[in-house]
């Protein structure tokens, strides 16, 4: 099997350099004014589409009361039959031993 030896591939291997375009204060400034500008114009279209979005319209039941109280009403019947189960179970387990 060859070998491999990490100090001829570190070698061989290099990154090309990175090289940024020379800018003077006036060409930031101008492509700061621009992203600027462009920034102003996705605020608007936003704004506008906001303006423009329309929320769904929901049913929302007028007697929040009456659902709570058949909500407790389901609760307490599953407690019952879950007891009356519960004690059912414990009198055949008594029978069977």
């Amino acid at each position: 099997m060859p070998e491999l030896n990490l100090k001829d591939l570190r070698r061989d291997f290099r990154l090309p350099e990175l090289r940024l375009p020379e800018m003077s204060r006036d060409d930031i400034a101008k492509a700061l004014g621009d992203a600027r500008k462009e920034l102003r114009e996705v605020r608007k279209e936003l704004a506008d589409f906001r303006q423009d979005f329309e929320m769904p319209r929901v049913a929302v039941p007028t007697d929040m009361g009456k659902i709570a109280d058949g909500a407790k009403e389901g609760a307490k019947q599953v407690a019952d039959g879950a007891r009356d189960n519960a004690t059912q179970i414990a009198k055949e387990a008594r029978k069977a031993a």
